[in-house]
C-alpha cells in the first residue's frame, strides 16, 4: 500500500500512500524505537516523513515548509530530557 520515496535509515525515510485510511501528512522526529512502527503508521497516512532526530529546533523550519497536519515527536525514555529544551523560533 505504501512505498518508499526516501529510505535511507538515520538520514531520512519518507513514505507516500495512494490508499491511506486518511489523507493526513505526518512529520515524525523519531529514534531507533520508529523503526517497528513505520509500516504502521506509513499504512494509515498518505504522506509520512520520519526524520532521526529529539532536537525540535534542528527541524523547526523544515516542519513549517513542510506544512503537516499532524507532527509527532517519539523519544526513548532516557532521552525525555530533550522536550525540557526551549524552542527557539525566528
Amino acid at each position: 500500500k505504501y512505498q518508499y520515496i526516501q529510505n535511507e535509515g538515520n538520514k531520512g525515510v519518507e513514505t507516500i500512500n495512494t490508499a491511506p485510511l486518511n489523507n493526513k501528512r505526518v512529520y515524525m522526529l523519531r529514534d531507533s524505537f520508529t523503526n517497528a512502527m513505520v509500516p504502521y503508521i506509513s499504512e494509515s497516512f498518505s504522506h509520512v516523513k520520519y526524520n532521526w532526530t529529539g532536537d525540535f529546533n534542528q527541524v523547526y523550519p523544515e516542519i513549517i515548509q513542510d506544512n503537516p497536519d499532524i507532527v509527532i515527536q517519539e523519544i526513548v525514555e532516557r532521552s525525555i530530557i530533550c522536550l525540557t529544551q526551549d524552542i527557539t523560533v525566528e
